[in-house]
């Protein structure tokens, strides 16, 4: 087992309570400012960072580790002006809108061709 510790986590957090969770003279402290992790954890998560939140209900803060691979979703796409200076690509792009065939309202129509065109501008 490994500390994981990353330059950018700078947390130091103690335990100032005993085993009885009571404050007295004779208090523990506890170092509680890190994750646990096997020696190959950071090769699978290199742009792991550790993060210390606000203390909510007990006199610990909690630690939040983000492992920077979670995709929350579809990228969004972005359409570049770029591409129009291209004659090629306003043909095909042409070709690709009139080749679909969609019924139903026309706000239907053109959000499914949308949709069309993203997945051919993206292949």
């Amino acid at each position: 087992m490994i500390s994981f510790d990353k330059q950018n986590s700078r947390i130091l957090i103690y335990s100032m309570h005993n085993l009885l969770g009571q404050i007295s003279e004779k208090n523990l402290c506890r170092r509680l400012d890190r994750f646990l992790c096997s020696t190959g954890c950071e090769d699978i998560f290199p742009e792991a960072r550790q993060t210390a939140l606000a203390r909510v209900i007990s006199d610990h803060c909690p630690i939040q580790l983000d492992t920077n691979k979670v995709k929350w979703g579809p990228c969004p796409f972005r359409f570049e002006n770029m591409w129009l200076q291209d004659p090629e690509f306003r043909n095909k792009f042409k070709e690709w809108w009139q080749s679909e065939q969609v019924e139903g309202w026309e706000g239907y129509k053109f959000m499914i061709k949308l949709k069309a065109m993203k997945k051919k501008v993206q292949s």
